[in-house]
């Protein structure tokens, strides 16, 4: 099987909307960490992570994912991630990350919250 991810960001005024695709695991963490890296660079005063067309992650994502909230929460950036498929919630929920991220349905939902 080939390890696929799709990684690309825009800016929308001062947040930073980051769109996931494919699979984020061990042959692909290191690039998604990357990427969030040079988002971070740009200084954004929030980060949306809009995972609607992520298909599956690891718990090498989720590593990334903490590294990233880390870095967030020390340089006071909301961190908001977004369209969660079930069953990347299911892995959320289970690992009890659902409880330590800040959460929405939607980009829509996650940029109101951003900049509330």
């Amino acid at each position: 099987m080939v390890e696929n991810l799709g990684v690309t960001h825009e800016r929308d005024g001062t947040l930073a909307v980051v769109n996931v695709s494919g699979r984020i695991d061990s042959a692909t963490s290191a690039q998604f960490e990357a990427k969030l890296e040079t988002v971070f660079a740009d200084l954004p005063d929030a980060l949306i992570i809009d995972m609607s067309d992520l298909a599956y992650m690891s718990s090498a994502g989720l590593r990334v994912l903490l590294v990233v909230a880390k870095r967030a929460s020390a340089e006071s950036r909301p961190l908001i991630l977004c369209g969660l498929a079930p069953a990347i919630q299911e892995v959320f929920d289970i690992s009890g990350f659902s409880t330590i991220f800040e959460l929405a349905a939607t980009r829509a939902e996650a940029k109101a919250q951003a900049r509330a």
